[in-house]
């Protein structure tokens, strides 16, 4: 009997088959990877939820005041941080100060935006309004007197007004100082002064804040501290998810080097 021979493919057929694929993978893969950076900014606005959550129940335990950092000089193991704080309020096996490596894995996760680099030990990604979380261990420029608990219920405009950010990452190793307020805002005028405090000096409006890192740039490091300046990390670092004082997140755009969508009546506040 006459054998049948099976037709093979050409080379030519061959190479339009993988030009083909190649065209699909270059229209797919895009698309793949927005989708994963929209996955990853959904779940960090999910973070930042839960921790407006976790702060009203710390409120709750702490006569209605919001937590505080505690940075002395010269460093002490007695610092700590509004996060090791609100984590304590949730389980009181974790230490209120920087002893160690204290921060327990299942409530550390909430603490790191999924778009940041890993932070291996004490640390995070996220970064609290300076005049609404302060240090307590230092003097107000604007009172003369020492910064203490923020009332919740003495905050205004709660839906206005912004207080724990996406920062550039930070760590916060044993008896080193507690950093984690924001550095930077509107020219890095976002320290102690008067410009944060409504109808002192600052105004509640609808103008823009002038955004300029004050390390330079807007990229994520690990390395010292204080690197605790807003980060624009999601939407190709154009995007600053914040959490606001009545609970929801709203994200902010970041325009070329200096321009955001941050406006001054997110960030101004009366004094507590």
């Amino acid at each position: 009997m006459p054998t049948t021979r099976q037709k093979a493919f050409t080379l030519v057929e061959l190479l339009v088959v993988i030009g083909i694929i190649a065209v699909l993978i270059s229209i797919l893969l895009p698309a793949l990877n927005r989708a994963r950076e929209a996955a990853k900014s959904v779940k960090c606005q999910s973070n930042l939820r839960q921790i407006g959550q976790a702060m009203l129940i710390y409120t709750v335990d702490n006569k209605g005041a919001l937590p505080v950092n505690q940075s002395s000089t010269p460093s002490s193991p007695t610092d700590t941080n509004w996060i090791l704080l609100v984590m304590n309020s949730f389980n009181g096996k974790n230490p209120t100060i920087f002893s160690g490596p204290v921060l327990s894995t299942s409530l550390r996760g909430a603490f790191q935006c999924p778009s940041a680099p890993p932070v291996s030990e004490n640390g995070g990604s996220y970064s609290a309004h300076p005049r609404i979380i302060p240090n307590i261990a230092v003097n107000d420029a604007l009172t003369g007197k020492r910064f203490v608990g923020y009332k919740l219920a003495k905050i205004k405009r709660s839906s206005d007004i912004a207080y724990v950010f996406d920062a550039r990452v930070w760590i916060q190793p044993a008896g080193s100082n507690a950093s984690s307020t924001l550095a930077a805002i509107d020219a890095s005028r976002i320290g102690y002064d008067s410009f944060l405090v409504y109808g002192k000096g600052g105004v509640a409006s609808d103008s823009s804040v002038s955004y300029n890192p004050g390390a330079g740039d807007n990229t994520d490091s690990a390395t010292s501290i204080p690197l605790t300046n807003l980060r624009f990390r999601h939407g190709k670092n154009t995007i600053c998810n914040a959490l606001m004082i009545d609970g929801h997140v709203e994200g902010y755009g970041l325009s070329g080097r200096n321009q955001s969508t941050l406006l001054r009546k997110n960030i101004n506040v009366n004094l507590p």
